[in-house]
C-alpha cells in the first residue's frame, strides 16, 4: 500500500502530466491560494523534471481579499488593473499552461458587502475577457485542480475536527480521482475512453432536443445542428490533448442560445464570487431568463444573470452518470468543480466553440445565428436528483427516455 505522502506526489505528477500534459519548454502559470504552498512545492518540483522553462506564480489568500473588502476606499470596486489581465493573456498567446488551483471560502464571505463583491466580480471578469477568450478557444493547455485546506474539509464534513477532516479530504480525492488504485494512470485513461465512448454514441445519435423533467424542472433544450458532444480531454492549437478538469466524470455540449424554454431549478448549492445560492429557478421564455428566485443568494445570482446581454441564456449541457464517484461518496462539497461532476448540470453564459463543428471557420454572426452564446461569464448548476429524468428527442419525433437508462443505452 502507498503511503500518504506517495499518493500526493502521485496526485501532483496526475495533474502535470496527465490532465495538464505540460510540455517541454512551456511557461507554466500556477494560481493558488497561500495555504496551498507545500503542495505547490511538489508540482514545482515535478514541473521542472519535465522540463517546464519558467514558472509564474500568481498567489491569493481569502482572508486578504476579506480585509480588503471590509476597508478598501469604495471607488476601488469599479476598477481592476487591466495590466494583470494582461500578462495573464500576453503568456497565454505565447504558449503558457495554466493550472488553477481551485477553493474559495463562502463562509468567510458571508458578511461581507455584496455590493462590493458583485461590482469587482463584474469588472475583473471584463478585464479578463481576451485571457478567457484565448483558453476557451483552446490557444493553449490548461487545468483547473483542488487541495484540501483546513476551511474547506470542515465546511465538507460539517465539524471543526480539522486535522482529521483535511486528511479524510485528502484521501476522498484520491478516491475521486482513481490514484486508490493499483495503477492509477491505467484506470484514469480507461475512465477518460469510457467518457469518450459515451460521447461518441451522443455525436452518432445527434439528437435534436433534451427535455428535462422533475416536480420542480420542466425544461425544453434544443442542441445547435452542428452541436459536438466531448468528454474529459481537449486539444489546443498546438494539437496537445489535455485533460481541463480533475476530476471529471461529464459530457458536454452546447445547447442553441434562442432554443431555450421553460423552468429549470437547482439541486446542489452553487458557490460563485465567494458565496452561496442555494434552492434557485430560473425560467426561460423565448430563450432568455426572464425570471428567477432564489432561497439564498438572490442578490449574486441577479447580478450573474443580469452582467451583460448574454449572461441570461444557456452555454452548456452536461449528463454525469449516477456511477459517478462523486455523486456516490453521498458528500456536497461546496466546490463547483466537484459538485459538477456529481449530477447532470447546466451552464449560463458563454459557449466553447469546441463544442461547435467548424467554429473556426465562422464569424461572429454566422456563429450567433449557429446558436452560439458569447458571454463574459461561465457559471455551471447542478440539476439532477433522483426525481428528474432527461428525455432525447431524435430529428424524427422519436423520444427516448435516455438518462434514466443510461447503462443500458449505451
Amino acid at each position: 500500500m502507498r503511503s500518504f505522502e506517495e499518493n500526493k506526489r502521485i496526485y501532483a505528477e496526475l495533474i502535470l502530466k496527465f490532465g495538464l500534459n505540460i510540455q517541454k519548454g512551456q511557461n507554466l502559470i500556477i494560481k493558488a491560494p497561500i495555504e496551498v504552498y507545500d503542495f505547490v512545492k511538489i508540482l514545482t518540483e515535478i514541473a521542472y523534471k519535465l522540463w517546464v522553462k519558467h514558472i509564474l506564480y500568481r498567489w491569493w489568500s481569502d482572508e486578504l481579499d476579506c480585509i480588503r473588502y471590509e476597508n478598501a476606499p469604495e471607488d476601488s470596486f469599479d476598477e481592476y488593473p487591466q495590466w494583470i489581465a494582461d500578462w495573464y493573456t500576453e503568456e497565454v498567446k505565447n504558449w503558457a499552461a495554466t493550472l488553477s488551483l481551485y477553493m474559495s471560502d463562502a463562509k468567510l464571505f458571508e458578511k461581507i458587502n455584496e455590493n462590493r463583491l458583485k461590482r469587482l466580480e463584474k469588472v475583473s471578469e471584463k478585464a479578463f475577457q481576451e485571457y478567457r477568450s484565448f483558453v476557451s478557444s483552446g490557444w493553449t493547455n490548461w487545468i483547473v485542480a483542488a487541495v484540501p485546506i483546513k476551511w474547506w474539509a470542515n465546511t465538507v464534513y460539517w465539524n471543526d475536527n480539522t486535522e482529521n477532516n483535511v486528511e479524510k479530504l485528502w484521501n476522498q480525492i484520491f478516491n475521486l480521482v482513481r490514484i486508490d488504485q493499483e495503477d492509477p494512470l491505467k484506470a484514469r485513461e480507461k475512465h477518460v475512453s469510457i467518457l469518450q465512448s459515451h460521447a461518441d454514441y451522443l455525436n452518432k445519435k445527434n439528437f435534436k432536443k433534451l427535455h428535462y423533467k422533475s416536480p420542480k424542472t420542466d425544461l425544453e433544450v434544443e442542441l445547435p445542428e452542428w452541436h459536438i458532444w466531448t468528454s474529459a480531454w481537449e486539444k489546443n492549437k498546438r494539437g496537445i490533448f489535455f485533460h481541463p478538469n480533475l476530476p471529471t466524470e461529464e459530457v458536454f455540449s452546447m445547447p442553441h442560445k434562442y432554443r431555450v424554454n421553460w423552468k429549470v431549478s437547482s439541486t446542489l448549492p452553487l458557490q460563485y464570487g465567494w458565496k452561496l445560492i442555494k434552492n434557485f429557478t430560473l425560467t426561460f421564455k423565448e430563450w432568455k431568463v426572464v425570471d428567477f428566485t432564489a432561497e439564498e443568494g438572490y442578490e449574486i445570482l441577479k447580478s450573474i444573470i443580469e452582467s451583460d446581454e448574454n449572461s441570461c441564456r444557456l452555454w452548456e449541457v452536461a449528463i454525469v452518470p449516477i456511477h459517478s464517484p462523486i455523486y456516490q461518496s453521498w458528500l456536497i462539497y461546496y466546490n463547483t468543480l466537484f459538485d459538477e461532476n456529481a449530477s447532470c448540470h447546466l451552464a449560463l453564459w458563454t459557449s466553447f466553440p469546441t463544442n461547435l463543428k467548424w467554429s473556426d471557420n465562422l464569424s461572429k454572426e454566422e456563429k450567433d445565428k449557429a446558436g452560439m452564446n458569447v458571454s463574459m461569464m461561465h457559471v455551471d448548476f447542478m440539476v439532477w436528483d433522483e426525481t428528474l429524468c432527461i428525455t432525447w428527442e431524435t430529428y424524427e419525433w422519436e423520444m427516448i427516455d435516455f438518462f434514466v437508462n443510461w447503462d443500458r443505452n449505451i
